[in-house]
Parts: C-alpha cells; structure tokens; sequence
C-alpha cells in the first residue's frame, strides 16, 4: 500500500507532535536570553575621496528650481568604469531625459532616500533616465 502525505497532511502531523509534547522549545541559556540590544541606527560612510559628486564636481545646485539636466548629463557621461556618482542631500530638477552608456561597476549613489530626490519636470510619457550597457 502506497502512502502520501501532502501539505495539509504534514501540517497536521506537526500541529499533532506540537500539542502531544513532541516538540518543544529549550530555553535558551542565560546569557543568549538577555534582551537582544536595539540594532544601531545605519551610518553612512562616505562621500569618500574617489566618489564624483554631482554638485562639486559638476555644478548641479539640487535646489529643486534650477535645472540640473546639464549637470547630470556631464556627471553621467564623465563617470569612469568603477566609479561611484554620488549625490548629496537635495532635489535635483532635470528637464529631459538622460541617457547613461557603457560603464561597468558604476553606481549613483544618493546621500538619503529621505532627502536625495531627482525629479522629472520632462516630456511626459518620457523614461527619465535609460541605461545602455551599464552594470
């Protein structure tokens, strides 16, 4: 005779060895049962020395009004294989979509998700930003 067990069957065969004291949980020792401390808030590292940023290296203002197409454009075709672009705290305006080709080991890095904002006044129905051949 031929037996399956199916999904309902091992959860009820678990749920059977739980309530008849099959499985329980050890208590752990002293030591690992103290409460856990709070996990450290993140800590952000950097800009470091061989980053690019995007207002200092390229004079983007990411004061939400100016337009910082230009900027980013230039930030965008100047970055070099294995570079990071790093954007600091602000809101930086593009007026058109940009185009970022042919790097490899790059990243654009925002200072904060929370105040590190590119927005898209472009063309509706426009992709912001295409990538060509970038990893």
């Amino acid at each position: 005779m031929k037996t399956t067990i199916t999904n309902r069957g091992l959860t009820s065969l678990a749920l059977a060895m739980l309530l008849a004291g099959l499985f329980t949980a050890a208590p752990l020792p002293a030591a690992e049962n103290a409460k856990a401390p709070a996990p450290a808030t993140e800590e952000f590292n950097g800009p470091f020395a061989g980053w690019k940023n995007l207002k200092t290296d390229f004079g983007a203002k990411g004061d939400g009004k100016a337009d910082d197409t230009a900027a980013l454009k230039t930030a965008l075709e100047n970055v070099k294989n294995g570079q990071v672009l790093y954007l600091p705290a602000g809101t930086y305006r593009i007026t058109a979509p940009l185009v970022w080709e042919n790097r490899l080991g790059v990243a654009l890095l925002g200072e904060d998700p929370t105040t590190t904002t590119i927005r898209y006044d472009g063309p509706a129905g426009e992709a912001m930003l295409t990538c060509h051949g970038v990893s």
